[in-house]
């Protein structure tokens, strides 16, 4: 890991030029300055035990609003229903955006009404209409393939708040791939329900699902894919019991495939993922948000304009290269849920292993912000010291870190800076970054430390160099070029850090 004129992104080097291309893509769609804070325990394994949530959450969040700072998170159980055929169960729980169980499971139900043949069925997602109060939720529905694989259909249902009783409304999409001719998991995720503004001026709910699809005779998850229908028609037929068609985007601004079994254009091709997309908007940034795990270890946001086209260069948000990580739930910080504004926390599902077990699960949190037309304010980055290893951060330290060294950073983007990154490899090997995606596929990334000068203003900036300790795996932060010894490599300049005050 040495600085230099590159820039890691997806794996592949790329030179500074397409580091700022790369910048510039992502402001015109919406933020160019993420700000990513430290992974939280949202849930852990023990309260799940305790509170009886096997199995959950097996899916992203749909998340309600009750004012006062208090949510309902709905998502399916995969455990501890009451159909020997599919065993799964809906779950509300009540809590805070810090604690989404504080107050306890408010809700454990089965879905009413759901066709004979499925193995699996659970709802996540919800929109509540605010002129009805009618609450939708995507219902996810899975048939078995191919031994022991499965083919996902996504369907509405209609959730009653009191009860926590969501009752089945009828089916939306199905995978361009007939069921017969699927080989592995089609699955479709269970998406949120977002509202987008039409070309022509008419209001639409939008899905955004990775379509399968046949080429050359093999099956192909789409990078992305969407269909919608016109919300007021959606909320009459509810009110009627029922849903009513949707249409897949096929390109070139056609909305003229059938969702159910139609094909659709991949508005985001070349980029596949591992697990279903999450597309909210953001009022603040003029642009939807995609969250997205590209693997089973790490996950990414990448912003559109008008949820179409022009999907930015993907941010690395959170990798954890031993962990598994799935289901990803973007959801706002302010009084609306499904507007991310320019604050927002990530959740999603890890296990602690390399491979899902539900004896070991826990929900983790990351906030994040967009810092684009911030006030910078002076922010301290402090290096700190344990047995001899090293940790740099504007966050708070582990416990026994003892404290080295101070300088100070940015919070937030300004002409000629840019930012720092907080990394890890292996267990405890620190180390600053210059790239958002700690210049692997191996590499923790922890947090986003804050900005500081590429080229020195005054003589008051300090400069500020990575050094390494080859043989020990520890790094540093000096303003030392020589890094105050011997046997320590300068991996390179980070940048100049404005003066204290």
């Amino acid at each position: 890991m040495t600085l230099g004129a590159v820039l890691t992104l997806h794996g592949t080097p790329a030179p500074v030029t397409a580091k700022k291309a790369a910048v510039k893509q992502a402001a015109a769609a919406g933020c160019a300055a993420f700000v990513v804070g430290q992974p939280e325990v949202a849930v852990s394994d023990a309260t799940r035990d305790r509170l009886g949530l096997a199995g959950w959450p097996d899916g992203p969040f749909g998340v309600t609003a009750l004012g006062g700072g208090t949510y309902y998170f709905h998502i399916a159980a995969a455990f501890g229903g009451s159909v020997a055929s599919r065993p799964q169960r809906n779950v509300t729980v009540k809590g805070t955006l810090a604690n989404p169980v504080r107050d306890g499971v408010a809700f454990s139900t089965q879905l009413q009404g759901v066709p004979t043949g499925y193995i699996w069925a659970g709802g996540g997602a919800v929109y509540r209409d605010p002129g009805t109060g009618i609450v939708l939720q995507t219902l996810h529905l899975e048939r078995r393939v191919a031994g022991d694989q499965f083919y996902a259909e996504l369907h509405l249902g209609r959730l009653n708040p009191a009860t926590g009783v969501t009752t089945y409304l009828g089916k939306v999409v199905q995978p361009d791939i007939p069921i017969d001719r699927a080989t592995w998991n089609a699955d479709l995720g269970i998406p949120q329900l977002t509202v987008v503004e039409g070309g022509d001026g008419v209001a639409y709910l939008h899905l955004y699902f990775a379509d399968h699809r046949l080429a050359d005779g093999q099956q192909v998850p789409a990078g992305l894919s969407v269909a919608r229908a016109p919300l007021k028609d959606v909320i009459a037929a509810a009110q009627q019991g029922t849903v009513v068609p949707w249409h897949k985007y096929s390109g070139g601004g056609r909305w003229d495939e059938p969702a159910w079994g139609g094909s659709s254009a991949d508005i985001n091709p070349g980029r596949p993922m591992a697990w279903g997309p999450q597309v909210v908007r953001s009022k603040a940034m003029n642009a939807y948000v995609m969250a997205a795990g590209v693997s089973e270890r790490e996950i990414v946001l990448s912003t559109s304009g008008d949820g179409l086209d022009g999907w930015s260069e993907r941010f690395p948000v959170a990798r954890d290269p031993g962990y598994f990580n799935a289901y990803v739930t973007p959801v706002g910080n302010g009084p609306d849920p499904a507007d991310l504004g320019t604050d927002f926390s990530l959740y999603y599902l890890q296990w602690p292993s390399l491979q899902p077990n539900w004896d070991n699960a826990r929900v983790m949190r990351r906030k994040v912000t967009c810092a684009d037309g911030e006030t910078p304010v002076r922010k301290p980055f402090t290096r700190y010291v344990k047995d001899h290893r090293h940790l740099v951060t504007t966050g708070t330290p582990p416990a026994g870190y003892t404290r080295e060294g101070n300088w100070t950073l940015w919070s937030a983007p300004q002409p000629g800076t840019r930012a720092l990154y907080n990394c890890r490899a292996g267990a405890d090997d620190y180390f600053i970054s210059v790239d958002p995606g700690c210049e692997g596929k191996q590499t923790t990334i922890v947090q986003t430390e804050g900005w500081i000068h590429e080229t020195r203003p005054s003589s008051a900036y300090v400069p500020l160099y990575r050094c390494h300790i080859p043989g020990f795996g520890d790094h540093f932060v000096s303003a030392a070029s020589n890094c105050e010894g011997t046997g320590v490599t300068n991996e390179g300049l980070l940048g100049y850090a404005p003066p204290a005050t």
